[in-house]
């Protein structure tokens, strides 16, 4: 489990689940590669000054409502295919794209967005 705090970058490799603790985490990248597993406590905040790519089928949930879990992004944001998230994605500075497939339970704000078919956002 990873405690709040300032990190470098995140990277979780394929078939990997991790938790998080409650707080502000701090990342320059946050890099996930398919089927990685993240659970947040509820309250958490992750904040992320470069990009963000969120690999094919992973998932990020918590047990908490809507706005439990927030993320911001300075960068770009990718989200690649049949990946299901319960987040509010805030990236107003930057291009949010979101593959085929995605489910997302929350909001997302972006500079500019491009969502393919078949992403439910609700």
């Amino acid at each position: 489990s990873l405690v709040a705090g300032s990190y470098k970058d995140f990277t979780a490799r394929s078939g990997t689940n991790i938790s998080f603790a409650a707080g502000d985490y701090y990342f320059r990248n946050f890099y996930t590669d398919s089927r990685v597993n993240l659970t947040f406590a509820p309250g958490t905040r992750i904040w992320v000054s470069g990009d963000l790519r969120i690999g094919n089928g992973c998932k990020l949930q918590h047990s908490g409502q809507t706005g439990d879990l927030f993320v911001y992004a300075g960068g770009n944001v990718t989200i690649e295919t049949n990946v299901e998230a319960r987040a509010v994605l805030v990236a107003p500075n930057a291009a949010v794209s979101i593959s085929t497939g995605t489910k997302i339970y929350g909001y997302v704000i972006g500079k500019s967005l491009n969502v393919q078919p078949n992403v439910t956002i609700e």
